[in-house]
Protein backbone atom coordinates (compact mmCIF):
# COMPACT_ATOMS: atom_id res chain seq x y z
CA UNK A 1 0.00 0.00 0.00
CA UNK A 2 1.04 3.34 -0.91
CA UNK A 3 -0.14 6.75 1.18
CA UNK A 4 1.03 10.35 -0.29
CA UNK A 5 1.13 12.93 2.63
CA UNK A 6 2.33 16.58 2.48
CA UNK A 7 4.16 16.26 6.40
CA UNK A 8 4.85 13.13 8.41
CA UNK A 9 5.44 13.46 11.74
CA UNK A 10 7.37 10.09 12.74
CA UNK A 11 6.66 9.51 16.74
CA UNK A 12 3.81 10.26 18.88
CA UNK A 13 5.01 11.44 22.18
CA UNK A 14 5.04 14.80 22.94
CA UNK A 15 7.13 16.25 20.52
CA UNK A 16 4.94 14.37 17.69
CA UNK A 17 1.68 14.99 19.35
CA UNK A 18 2.43 18.96 19.70
CA UNK A 19 3.96 19.54 16.52
CA UNK A 20 0.70 18.02 14.96
CA UNK A 21 -1.49 20.55 16.71
CA UNK A 22 0.57 23.17 15.96
CA UNK A 23 0.76 22.44 12.40
CA UNK A 24 -3.65 21.81 12.57
CA UNK A 25 -3.90 25.08 14.04
CA UNK A 26 -2.32 26.82 11.25
CA UNK A 27 -4.34 25.13 8.98
CA UNK A 28 -1.58 22.54 7.76
CA UNK A 29 -2.43 18.66 8.22
CA UNK A 30 0.19 15.88 9.04
CA UNK A 31 0.23 12.45 9.89
CA UNK A 32 1.81 11.20 13.02
CA UNK A 33 3.07 7.53 13.00
CA UNK A 34 3.74 5.94 16.18
CA UNK A 35 5.06 2.75 16.33
CA UNK A 36 2.97 1.19 19.59
CA UNK A 37 -0.98 0.27 19.63
CA UNK A 38 -1.44 3.52 21.58
CA UNK A 39 -0.49 6.70 23.24
CA UNK A 40 2.87 6.14 24.98
CA UNK A 41 3.05 7.19 28.49
CA UNK A 42 6.72 6.80 29.28
CA UNK A 43 7.85 8.67 32.46
CA UNK A 44 5.08 8.56 34.54
CA UNK A 45 4.80 11.99 34.74
CA UNK A 46 6.51 15.67 34.01
CA UNK A 47 6.68 19.03 35.19
CA UNK A 48 5.88 21.38 33.33
CA UNK A 49 8.37 24.62 33.39
CA UNK A 50 7.13 28.21 32.25
CA UNK A 51 8.69 28.16 29.12
CA UNK A 52 6.22 24.69 28.29
CA UNK A 53 3.03 26.42 29.82
CA UNK A 54 3.30 29.07 27.10
CA UNK A 55 3.01 26.57 24.12
CA UNK A 56 0.68 24.61 25.51
CA UNK A 57 -1.69 27.79 25.97
CA UNK A 58 -1.10 28.86 21.94
CA UNK A 59 -2.26 25.04 21.43
CA UNK A 60 -5.35 25.62 23.49
CA UNK A 61 -4.28 22.70 26.19
CA UNK A 62 -3.19 24.19 29.03
CA UNK A 63 -7.06 25.39 30.15
CA UNK A 64 -8.01 21.65 30.75
CA UNK A 65 -4.39 20.53 32.68
CA UNK A 66 -5.15 23.73 34.96
CA UNK A 67 -8.38 22.27 36.05
CA UNK A 68 -7.30 19.07 37.31
CA UNK A 69 -3.52 19.96 38.30
CA UNK A 70 -2.37 22.75 40.71
CA UNK A 71 1.30 24.74 39.89
CA UNK A 72 4.20 24.73 42.32
CA UNK A 73 5.59 27.37 44.24
CA UNK A 74 8.04 26.11 46.23
CA UNK A 75 10.85 23.15 46.63
CA UNK A 76 12.79 21.90 49.59
CA UNK A 77 16.56 20.09 48.54
CA UNK A 78 17.94 18.25 51.33
CA UNK A 79 21.42 17.23 52.25
CA UNK A 80 21.09 13.74 52.90
CA UNK A 81 24.52 13.94 54.53
CA UNK A 82 24.40 16.94 56.99
CA UNK A 83 21.12 17.38 57.06
CA UNK A 84 20.60 20.75 56.06
CA UNK A 85 17.56 22.17 53.74
CA UNK A 86 18.11 24.68 51.03
CA UNK A 87 14.20 26.42 50.08
CA UNK A 88 13.63 26.84 46.69
CA UNK A 89 11.23 29.03 45.14
CA UNK A 90 9.91 28.96 42.04
CA UNK A 91 7.86 31.62 41.09
CA UNK A 92 9.91 35.32 40.77
CA UNK A 93 9.19 39.05 41.61
CA UNK A 94 6.69 38.53 38.63
CA UNK A 95 3.58 37.16 40.15
CA UNK A 96 1.84 36.81 36.59
CA UNK A 97 3.68 33.63 36.52
CA UNK A 98 3.00 30.32 37.88
CA UNK A 99 5.06 28.13 39.18
CA UNK A 100 5.94 24.73 37.59
CA UNK A 101 2.60 22.41 36.77
CA UNK A 102 3.68 18.55 37.43
CA UNK A 103 0.94 16.70 35.34
CA UNK A 104 0.82 12.81 34.29
CA UNK A 105 2.70 12.19 31.11
CA UNK A 106 -0.71 10.29 29.75
CA UNK A 107 -2.78 13.28 30.36
CA UNK A 108 -1.06 15.36 29.02
CA UNK A 109 -0.47 13.70 25.32
CA UNK A 110 -4.34 12.86 25.95
CA UNK A 111 -5.10 16.47 25.99
CA UNK A 112 -3.10 17.22 22.70
CA UNK A 113 -4.32 14.23 20.87
CA UNK A 114 -8.33 15.37 21.67
CA UNK A 115 -7.73 18.26 19.73
CA UNK A 116 -6.35 16.51 16.83
CA UNK A 117 -8.29 15.11 13.76
CA UNK A 118 -9.35 11.20 14.28
CA UNK A 119 -6.96 10.30 11.44
CA UNK A 120 -4.08 12.14 12.73
CA UNK A 121 -2.60 9.46 14.37
CA UNK A 122 -1.24 6.08 12.93
CA UNK A 123 -0.51 3.79 15.21
CA UNK A 124 1.34 0.15 15.10
CA UNK A 125 3.21 2.10 12.39
CA UNK A 126 6.74 1.31 12.75
CA UNK A 127 9.76 3.05 10.67
CA UNK A 128 11.46 0.32 8.33
CA UNK A 129 13.43 2.65 6.55
CA UNK A 130 14.05 6.63 4.72
CA UNK A 131 15.30 7.73 1.93
CA UNK A 132 15.08 11.23 0.21
CA UNK A 133 14.28 10.65 -3.43
CA UNK A 134 14.81 13.31 -6.05
CA UNK A 135 12.79 13.81 -9.55
CA UNK A 136 12.73 16.59 -11.90
CA UNK A 137 14.47 19.30 -9.69
CA UNK A 138 12.24 18.24 -6.79
CA UNK A 139 12.77 16.07 -4.01
CA UNK A 140 10.53 13.86 -1.62
CA UNK A 141 10.73 11.27 1.59
CA UNK A 142 9.95 7.56 0.64
CA UNK A 143 9.20 6.45 4.05
CA UNK A 144 9.07 2.27 4.41
CA UNK A 145 7.01 0.80 7.24
CA UNK A 146 7.72 -2.76 8.75
CA UNK A 147 4.22 -4.21 7.45
CA UNK A 148 5.20 -3.21 4.11
CA UNK A 149 3.36 0.51 3.38
CA UNK A 150 5.31 3.47 1.56
CA UNK A 151 4.44 6.81 2.76
CA UNK A 152 5.64 9.60 0.35
CA UNK A 153 6.29 13.02 1.84
CA UNK A 154 7.00 16.57 1.23
CA UNK A 155 8.25 16.72 4.67
CA UNK A 156 9.24 14.43 7.24
CA UNK A 157 9.65 15.23 11.16
CA UNK A 158 11.62 12.85 13.45
CA UNK A 159 10.44 12.84 16.89
CA UNK A 160 11.09 9.91 17.58
CA UNK A 161 12.58 9.93 20.76
CA UNK A 162 16.30 9.94 21.83
CA UNK A 163 17.35 6.83 20.14
CA UNK A 164 15.92 8.45 16.41
CA UNK A 165 16.47 6.67 13.47
CA UNK A 166 15.78 10.35 11.84
CA UNK A 167 19.05 11.70 13.20
CA UNK A 168 20.68 8.97 12.23
CA UNK A 169 19.39 9.58 8.93
CA UNK A 170 20.65 13.06 8.99
CA UNK A 171 24.23 12.08 10.39
CA UNK A 172 23.97 13.20 13.99
CA UNK A 173 26.11 11.50 16.45
CA UNK A 174 24.47 8.73 18.84
CA UNK A 175 23.49 10.48 22.30
CA UNK A 176 26.60 10.58 24.83
CA UNK A 177 25.79 7.96 28.16
CA UNK A 178 26.08 10.66 31.36
CA UNK A 179 27.00 7.91 33.23
CA UNK A 180 23.85 7.82 34.75
CA UNK A 181 20.58 5.64 35.36
CA UNK A 182 17.65 7.38 36.62
CA UNK A 183 13.98 5.20 37.86
CA UNK A 184 11.05 6.83 37.70
CA UNK A 185 7.92 5.85 39.02
CA UNK A 186 4.53 6.68 40.70
CA UNK A 187 2.85 6.47 44.15
CA UNK A 188 -0.24 5.57 44.84
CA UNK A 189 -1.65 6.42 48.40
CA UNK A 190 -5.61 5.80 48.84
CA UNK A 191 -5.51 7.59 52.24
CA UNK A 192 -3.15 10.38 51.36
CA UNK A 193 -0.07 10.57 51.05
CA UNK A 194 0.12 13.79 53.56
CA UNK A 195 2.65 15.66 51.85
CA UNK A 196 2.83 19.52 50.91
CA UNK A 197 2.39 20.52 47.46
CA UNK A 198 6.17 21.16 47.05
CA UNK A 199 8.73 19.97 45.21
CA UNK A 200 10.68 17.23 47.21
CA UNK A 201 14.53 17.10 46.32
CA UNK A 202 17.16 14.69 48.31
CA UNK A 203 21.05 14.68 47.51
CA UNK A 204 23.57 12.43 48.90
CA UNK A 205 26.53 12.27 46.91
CA UNK A 206 26.21 10.96 43.13
CA UNK A 207 22.90 9.89 44.10
CA UNK A 208 19.55 12.33 43.77
CA UNK A 209 15.79 11.52 45.00
CA UNK A 210 12.63 14.01 43.95
CA UNK A 211 8.98 13.55 44.45
CA UNK A 212 6.48 16.04 43.09
CA UNK A 213 2.62 15.77 44.25
CA UNK A 214 0.10 15.22 41.58
CA UNK A 215 -2.64 15.47 43.74
CA UNK A 216 -3.54 14.36 47.12
CA UNK A 217 -3.01 10.41 46.55
CA UNK A 218 -0.36 10.26 43.84
CA UNK A 219 2.90 11.40 43.50
CA UNK A 220 5.91 11.30 40.89
CA UNK A 221 9.03 10.08 42.07
CA UNK A 222 12.80 9.80 40.58
CA UNK A 223 15.74 8.22 41.57
CA UNK A 224 19.06 9.21 39.73
CA UNK A 225 22.30 7.25 40.48
CA UNK A 226 25.62 6.48 38.94
CA UNK A 227 25.55 3.52 36.46
CA UNK A 228 26.81 2.95 33.15
CA UNK A 229 25.30 -0.80 32.71
CA UNK A 230 22.58 -0.50 29.93
CA UNK A 231 21.67 -4.05 31.39
CA UNK A 232 20.15 -2.98 34.03
CA UNK A 233 17.42 -1.58 32.11
CA UNK A 234 16.42 -4.84 31.51
CA UNK A 235 15.45 -5.90 34.92
CA UNK A 236 11.59 -6.94 36.56
CA UNK A 237 10.13 -4.06 38.36
CA UNK A 238 10.37 -6.19 41.27
CA UNK A 239 14.33 -5.82 40.62
CA UNK A 240 13.96 -2.19 39.86
CA UNK A 241 11.97 -1.57 43.17
CA UNK A 242 14.78 -3.21 45.01
CA UNK A 243 17.86 -1.50 43.66
CA UNK A 244 16.16 1.98 44.32
CA UNK A 245 15.03 0.60 48.22
CA UNK A 246 18.39 -0.52 48.44
CA UNK A 247 19.91 3.13 47.12
CA UNK A 248 18.07 5.29 49.15
CA UNK A 249 18.12 3.29 52.30
CA UNK A 250 20.02 5.78 54.13
CA UNK A 251 17.62 8.34 52.77
CA UNK A 252 15.16 9.69 55.32
CA UNK A 253 12.29 7.34 55.71
CA UNK A 254 9.68 9.46 53.82
CA UNK A 255 11.60 8.59 50.56
CA UNK A 256 11.47 4.81 51.20
CA UNK A 257 7.73 5.08 52.06
CA UNK A 258 6.94 6.48 48.82
CA UNK A 259 9.24 4.16 46.60
CA UNK A 260 7.27 1.51 48.26
CA UNK A 261 4.48 2.76 47.34
CA UNK A 262 5.12 2.49 43.58
CA UNK A 263 2.83 1.36 40.91
CA UNK A 264 5.05 -1.31 39.81
CA UNK A 265 2.91 -0.79 36.29
CA UNK A 266 3.99 2.42 36.10
CA UNK A 267 8.26 2.03 36.83
CA UNK A 268 10.48 2.87 34.76
CA UNK A 269 14.43 2.72 34.61
CA UNK A 270 16.62 4.21 31.75
CA UNK A 271 20.02 5.41 31.00
CA UNK A 272 20.78 9.06 31.33
CA UNK A 273 22.15 10.35 27.54
CA UNK A 274 22.92 13.63 26.05
CA UNK A 275 24.15 14.89 22.51
CA UNK A 276 27.30 16.87 22.64
CA UNK A 277 26.18 20.29 21.89
CA UNK A 278 28.50 20.48 18.96
CA UNK A 279 26.77 18.29 17.11
CA UNK A 280 24.03 20.07 16.76
CA UNK A 281 27.02 22.42 14.94
CA UNK A 282 29.09 20.25 13.20
CA UNK A 283 26.43 18.39 12.12
CA UNK A 284 22.74 18.85 10.14
CA UNK A 285 19.70 18.76 12.19
CA UNK A 286 17.78 19.46 8.66
CA UNK A 287 18.40 17.77 5.28
CA UNK A 288 16.33 18.46 2.03
CA UNK A 289 13.07 17.52 3.67
CA UNK A 290 13.83 16.24 6.59
CA UNK A 291 14.09 17.58 10.09
CA UNK A 292 14.01 16.81 14.08
CA UNK A 293 12.65 18.21 17.21
CA UNK A 294 12.46 16.54 20.84
CA UNK A 295 14.17 14.23 21.99
CA UNK A 296 15.50 13.09 18.44
CA UNK A 297 17.02 16.72 17.89
CA UNK A 298 18.46 17.46 21.97
CA UNK A 299 18.47 14.62 23.86
CA UNK A 300 19.22 16.03 27.39
CA UNK A 301 20.15 15.21 31.01
CA UNK A 302 16.94 15.74 33.13
CA UNK A 303 18.61 18.20 35.96
CA UNK A 304 17.02 21.19 34.71
CA UNK A 305 13.28 19.51 33.73
CA UNK A 306 13.65 20.85 30.10
CA UNK A 307 13.53 18.35 28.25
CA UNK A 308 9.85 17.68 27.76
CA UNK A 309 9.76 21.34 28.02
CA UNK A 310 12.19 22.20 25.11
CA UNK A 311 10.35 19.77 22.84
CA UNK A 312 7.05 21.98 22.85
CA UNK A 313 8.68 25.26 22.39
CA UNK A 314 9.85 23.16 18.97
CA UNK A 315 6.44 22.34 18.13
CA UNK A 316 5.23 25.74 18.28
CA UNK A 317 8.74 27.40 16.61
CA UNK A 318 8.68 24.74 13.44
CA UNK A 319 4.97 24.89 12.88
CA UNK A 320 5.31 28.71 12.46
CA UNK A 321 8.21 28.58 10.52
CA UNK A 322 5.96 25.87 8.29
CA UNK A 323 2.69 28.04 8.57
CA UNK A 324 4.78 31.57 7.43
CA UNK A 325 6.41 29.60 4.39
CA UNK A 326 2.57 28.38 3.48
CA UNK A 327 0.93 31.43 4.34
CA UNK A 328 3.44 33.61 1.50
CA UNK A 329 3.75 30.86 -0.83
CA UNK A 330 0.54 28.75 -0.73
CA UNK A 331 2.40 25.38 -0.94
CA UNK A 332 4.50 23.12 1.69
CA UNK A 333 7.84 24.08 1.19
CA UNK A 334 11.00 22.22 3.16
CA UNK A 335 12.86 25.44 2.66
CA UNK A 336 11.02 26.62 6.15
CA UNK A 337 13.07 23.88 7.89
CA UNK A 338 16.37 25.75 6.91
CA UNK A 339 14.97 28.27 9.74
CA UNK A 340 13.65 26.38 12.24
CA UNK A 341 17.33 24.58 12.27
CA UNK A 342 18.58 28.01 12.36
CA UNK A 343 16.22 29.11 15.76
CA UNK A 344 16.35 25.68 17.82
CA UNK A 345 19.84 24.60 17.41
CA UNK A 346 21.76 27.36 19.35
CA UNK A 347 18.92 27.11 21.98
CA UNK A 348 19.09 23.58 22.06
CA UNK A 349 22.66 23.84 22.40
CA UNK A 350 22.54 26.02 25.72
CA UNK A 351 20.22 23.79 27.53
CA UNK A 352 21.74 20.30 26.68
CA UNK A 353 24.89 22.03 28.36
CA UNK A 354 22.94 23.69 31.09
CA UNK A 355 21.64 21.11 32.25
CA UNK A 356 24.73 18.84 32.43
CA UNK A 357 26.60 21.71 34.20
CA UNK A 358 23.60 21.90 36.71
CA UNK A 359 24.76 17.88 37.45
CA UNK A 360 28.13 19.19 37.78
CA UNK A 361 27.65 22.00 39.62
CA UNK A 362 25.84 19.63 42.28
CA UNK A 363 28.57 17.24 42.35
CA UNK A 364 31.13 19.98 43.04
CA UNK A 365 29.27 22.38 45.05
CA UNK A 366 26.59 21.01 47.08
CA UNK A 367 22.28 21.53 46.59
CA UNK A 368 23.22 25.64 47.03
CA UNK A 369 24.04 25.19 43.33
CA UNK A 370 20.85 23.36 42.13
CA UNK A 371 18.75 25.78 44.94
CA UNK A 372 19.61 28.77 42.68
CA UNK A 373 20.31 27.19 39.44
CA UNK A 374 17.06 25.19 38.98
CA UNK A 375 14.43 27.98 39.67
CA UNK A 376 16.22 30.78 37.70
CA UNK A 377 15.44 28.18 34.52
CA UNK A 378 11.83 27.54 35.67
CA UNK A 379 11.19 30.58 35.87
CA UNK A 380 12.40 32.02 31.72
CA UNK A 381 9.73 32.03 29.35
CA UNK A 382 10.61 30.39 25.86
CA UNK A 383 12.25 34.17 24.69
CA UNK A 384 14.03 34.69 27.28
CA UNK A 385 16.27 32.04 28.67
CA UNK A 386 19.73 32.76 27.16
CA UNK A 387 19.11 36.48 28.43
CA UNK A 388 17.97 34.94 31.99
CA UNK A 389 20.74 33.03 32.51
CA UNK A 390 23.44 35.30 31.31
CA UNK A 391 21.87 37.89 33.72
CA UNK A 392 20.82 35.83 37.15
CA UNK A 393 23.49 33.21 37.06
CA UNK A 394 26.69 33.94 34.72
CA UNK A 395 27.51 37.46 36.29
CA UNK A 396 28.92 36.35 39.47
CA UNK A 397 32.12 38.31 39.19
CA UNK A 398 35.97 37.30 39.55
CA UNK A 399 35.47 34.31 41.86
CA UNK A 400 32.66 33.36 39.49
CA UNK A 401 30.44 30.44 40.89
CA UNK A 402 29.30 29.20 37.72
CA UNK A 403 32.73 29.26 36.77
CA UNK A 404 33.92 26.73 39.35
CA UNK A 405 30.99 24.23 37.96
CA UNK A 406 32.51 25.07 34.69
CA UNK A 407 36.06 23.30 35.81
CA UNK A 408 37.17 26.29 35.38
CA UNK A 409 40.25 27.62 37.84
CA UNK A 410 40.52 30.34 39.97
CA UNK A 411 41.85 33.53 38.76
CA UNK A 412 45.36 33.43 38.93
CA UNK A 413 47.22 36.39 40.97
CA UNK A 414 49.21 38.46 38.81
CA UNK A 415 51.76 39.04 41.45
CA UNK A 416 50.39 43.20 41.78
CA UNK A 417 47.87 45.20 44.05
CA UNK A 418 46.00 47.84 43.46
CA UNK A 419 45.20 50.58 46.51
CA UNK A 420 41.97 52.63 45.18
CA UNK A 421 41.04 55.72 46.90
CA UNK A 422 39.25 59.43 47.08
CA UNK A 423 41.09 62.59 47.88
CA UNK A 424 39.50 65.28 48.84
CA UNK A 425 40.59 69.23 48.19
CA UNK A 426 37.93 71.71 50.37
CA UNK A 427 40.08 74.55 48.13
CA UNK A 428 40.21 72.50 44.79
CA UNK A 429 42.77 69.65 43.67
CA UNK A 430 44.23 72.85 41.30
CA UNK A 431 44.87 69.75 38.25
CA UNK A 432 43.09 70.04 35.00
CA UNK A 433 40.20 67.52 34.09
CA UNK A 434 42.37 65.07 33.09
CA UNK A 435 43.64 61.86 33.64
CA UNK A 436 46.95 61.63 34.41
CA UNK A 437 49.37 58.77 34.66
CA UNK A 438 52.88 58.10 35.57
CA UNK A 439 55.25 54.83 35.71
CA UNK A 440 58.12 54.45 37.76
CA UNK A 441 59.76 50.75 37.68
CA UNK A 442 57.08 48.51 38.84
CA UNK A 443 54.73 51.22 40.17
CA UNK A 444 52.21 52.86 38.89
CA UNK A 445 50.20 55.75 40.12
CA UNK A 446 46.70 56.84 38.31
CA UNK A 447 44.83 60.67 38.72
CA UNK A 448 41.21 61.73 37.46
CA UNK A 449 39.57 64.53 38.75
CA UNK A 450 36.05 64.17 39.40
CA UNK A 451 35.21 67.32 40.17
CA UNK A 452 37.02 70.51 41.04
CA UNK A 453 37.68 69.39 44.74
CA UNK A 454 37.68 65.61 44.17
CA UNK A 455 40.22 63.40 42.70
CA UNK A 456 40.25 59.57 42.43
CA UNK A 457 43.28 57.60 42.82
CA UNK A 458 45.05 54.45 42.25
CA UNK A 459 48.36 53.04 42.44
CA UNK A 460 49.75 49.75 41.08
CA UNK A 461 52.62 47.87 42.64
CA UNK A 462 54.56 44.31 42.11
CA UNK A 463 54.45 42.98 45.69
CA UNK A 464 56.41 40.10 46.34
CA UNK A 465 54.10 36.76 46.32
CA UNK A 466 55.76 35.97 49.53
CA UNK A 467 54.68 39.05 51.59
CA UNK A 468 50.61 39.18 50.35
CA UNK A 469 48.53 41.76 51.27
CA UNK A 470 44.66 40.91 51.86
CA UNK A 471 42.95 42.58 49.18
CA UNK A 472 40.01 44.20 50.80
CA UNK A 473 37.94 44.90 48.08
CA UNK A 474 36.23 41.93 47.39
CA UNK A 475 32.92 42.23 48.73
CA UNK A 476 30.91 38.93 48.85
CA UNK A 477 26.92 39.20 46.54
CA UNK A 478 25.27 38.48 50.14
CA UNK A 479 25.82 42.42 51.30
CA UNK A 480 23.05 43.86 52.50
CA UNK A 481 24.17 46.98 51.07
CA UNK A 482 25.48 48.74 47.63
CA UNK A 483 29.27 47.42 46.79
CA UNK A 484 31.05 50.81 46.80
CA UNK A 485 34.57 49.78 47.28
CA UNK A 486 37.38 51.42 44.49
CA UNK A 487 35.92 54.46 45.43
CA UNK A 488 35.28 55.92 41.29
CA UNK A 489 35.48 55.16 38.10
CA UNK A 490 36.71 56.38 34.75
CA UNK A 491 34.12 55.56 32.10
CA UNK A 492 35.08 55.09 28.58
CA UNK A 493 32.44 55.84 25.70
CA UNK A 494 31.51 51.39 25.57
CA UNK A 495 30.72 52.15 29.60
CA UNK A 496 28.38 55.62 28.83
CA UNK A 497 26.83 54.02 25.84
CA UNK A 498 25.90 51.06 27.99
CA UNK A 499 24.43 52.95 30.88
CA UNK A 500 22.58 55.38 28.46
CA UNK A 501 20.58 52.19 27.32
CA UNK A 502 20.02 51.44 30.93
CA UNK A 503 18.88 54.92 31.94
CA UNK A 504 21.24 56.11 34.01
CA UNK A 505 23.97 58.19 32.38
CA UNK A 506 22.04 61.49 32.53
CA UNK A 507 21.60 60.97 36.27
CA UNK A 508 25.90 61.30 36.38
CA UNK A 509 26.04 63.82 33.48
CA UNK A 510 24.08 65.95 35.97
CA UNK A 511 26.88 65.54 38.71
CA UNK A 512 29.96 65.61 36.54
CA UNK A 513 31.14 66.44 34.17
CA UNK A 514 30.93 65.19 30.63
CA UNK A 515 33.82 63.43 28.98
CA UNK A 516 34.28 65.64 26.14
CA UNK A 517 36.27 67.39 28.40
CA UNK A 518 38.86 64.85 29.31
CA UNK A 519 40.09 64.31 25.70
CA UNK A 520 43.65 63.90 27.03
CA UNK A 521 45.73 61.82 29.25
CA UNK A 522 48.97 62.90 29.97
CA UNK A 523 51.32 59.69 30.76
CA UNK A 524 54.92 60.13 32.49
CA UNK A 525 57.88 58.17 32.74
CA UNK A 526 58.84 58.55 36.48
CA UNK A 527 62.67 57.63 35.47
CA UNK A 528 63.33 59.79 32.64
CA UNK A 529 60.84 62.65 32.74
CA UNK A 530 59.50 62.16 29.28
CA UNK A 531 55.68 63.10 29.19
CA UNK A 532 53.42 61.21 26.49
CA UNK A 533 49.91 62.52 25.68
CA UNK A 534 47.04 60.38 24.44
CA UNK A 535 43.83 61.68 22.79
CA UNK A 536 40.95 60.20 23.65
CA UNK A 537 38.01 62.08 21.35
CA UNK A 538 37.63 65.29 19.80
CA UNK A 539 35.60 68.25 20.39
CA UNK A 540 33.11 66.94 17.49
CA UNK A 541 33.28 63.39 17.99
CA UNK A 542 29.90 61.04 18.66
CA UNK A 543 30.24 61.67 22.29
CA UNK A 544 31.00 64.98 22.80
CA UNK A 545 27.67 65.37 24.45
CA UNK A 546 26.36 68.25 22.99
CA UNK A 547 24.63 70.36 25.48
CA UNK A 548 21.65 70.83 24.12
CA UNK A 549 21.19 67.49 22.67
CA UNK A 550 22.34 65.97 26.15
CA UNK A 551 19.41 68.19 28.10
CA UNK A 552 16.44 67.12 25.47
CA UNK A 553 18.02 63.46 26.14
CA UNK A 554 17.68 63.77 30.22
CA UNK A 555 14.09 66.02 29.95
CA UNK A 556 12.58 62.20 27.81
CA UNK A 557 14.07 60.15 30.15
CA UNK A 558 13.08 61.45 32.82
CA UNK A 559 9.41 61.37 31.68
CA UNK A 560 9.86 57.82 30.42
CA UNK A 561 10.94 56.88 33.70
CA UNK A 562 8.49 59.06 35.70
CA UNK A 563 5.38 57.85 33.88
CA UNK A 564 6.54 54.40 33.56
CA UNK A 565 6.29 54.26 29.61
CA UNK A 566 9.36 51.28 29.31
CA UNK A 567 7.47 49.48 32.02
CA UNK A 568 4.04 50.21 30.33
CA UNK A 569 5.75 49.36 26.44
CA UNK A 570 6.59 46.09 27.89
CA UNK A 571 3.44 44.80 29.56
CA UNK A 572 1.33 45.98 26.32
CA UNK A 573 4.02 44.42 24.20
CA UNK A 574 3.82 40.91 25.79
CA UNK A 575 0.13 40.75 26.06
CA UNK A 576 0.02 42.08 21.96
CA UNK A 577 2.54 39.77 21.03
CA UNK A 578 0.07 36.54 23.51
CA UNK A 579 -3.03 37.84 21.42
CA UNK A 580 -1.41 38.32 18.07
CA UNK A 581 0.29 34.50 18.06
CA UNK A 582 -3.20 33.01 18.57
CA UNK A 583 -4.82 34.80 15.79
CA UNK A 584 -2.17 33.44 13.74
CA UNK A 585 -2.18 30.23 14.59
CA UNK A 586 -6.12 30.29 13.30
CA UNK A 587 -5.37 32.67 10.63
CA UNK A 588 -2.26 32.40 8.80
CA UNK A 589 -3.21 33.66 5.66
CA UNK A 590 -4.21 36.88 7.19
CA UNK A 591 -1.51 37.66 9.56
Amino acid sequence: MEIREDIVIVGGGIAGLATALALNRMGIPSLVLEKSNELRTTGTAITLAQNALQPLDVLGVLHKLKLIYTPIQKGNITNVANGTVQEVFYVGEDRNMSGPLPVHRKVLLEAIAEELPVDAIRFSSKLSSIETVKHDGASSVVLTLEDGTIIKAKIVIGCDGVNSVVARQLGLKAPTHSGRVATRGLSVFPQGHGLKHEVYQFIDGDKRVGMVPLNEKELYWFAIVPNEDDDMTRKSPESILKSVLDSVADFPPVVSNVVQHSDLAALTLAPLKFRVPWDLFLNDVYKDNITVAGDAMHPMTPDLAQGGCSSLEDAIVLARHIGNSFALTGKIDSSALKGYAKERRGRAAILITMSYLSALALKRIGIQSLATFQPQVQQCSTITLSKCLVDRLLNDGAHSVVARWLGLLDPIHSGRYDVRGLTVFPEGNGLKHEVQQSVGGSIRTGFASLNDKELYASIGSQFSILHPIKNASLVLEKSNELRTTDAALTLAPNALLALDVLGVSHKLKLIYTPSKIIIRVNVTNVASGTVQEVSYVGKDSTFGSNPLASTVGIASLEVIREEGLAKRSDQMGQEFRHLLGKIQLKFPDII
